[in-house]
């Protein structure tokens, strides 16, 4: 992680590629807090079960299912439908194609295009280039 840079190490995930993604500041507040309150941990910030191993998982599945049943939250969430969420929403701010695909570590852009549709949000923030120039 970080803290100068604001962005945190995501080590070779299921593409089998490092990357950096973006790290809010409220992310951050919360990390610290989390890390405080764990005795300040070495290596892995989310231990598993088993000896200086990351979490799985499975565990991080069971905690949304937990929190989201907490919630009284009656449709599935998953950790995937976040990530889904998090590609739309940049791409709702005006992110390139380009900046999502590296974001979310996608070694294709056609791997990017799922995050990519134009939502009714979208749509009504849309305005014609002939608008936009007042010469005219």
């Amino acid at each position: 992680m970080s803290r100068k840079n604001m962005r945190i190490y995501i080590r070779p995930s299921k593409s089998r590629s490092d990357r950096y993604a973006i790290l809010s500041k409220k992310a951050l507040d919360i990390l610290t807090k989390y890390w405080f309150s764990f005795g300040k941990p070495k290596g892995w910030l989310f231990l598993g079960t088993k000896d200086n191993c990351p979490i799985v998982s499975f565990t991080v599945s069971r905690f949304i299912n937990d929190h989201c049943s907490f919630l009284g939250l009656e449709k599935k969430v998953t950790a995937h439908m976040l990530r889904h969420s998090f590609g739309t929403h940049l791409y709702e701010q005006g992110y390139d194609l380009l900046t999502i695909q590296k974001l979310l570590g996608h070694k294709s852009a056609s791997s990017s295009l799922i995050y990519v549709h134009l939502g009714a949000t979208t749509m009504k923030k849309l305005k014609s280039p002939f608008d936009e120039d007042e010469s005219l």
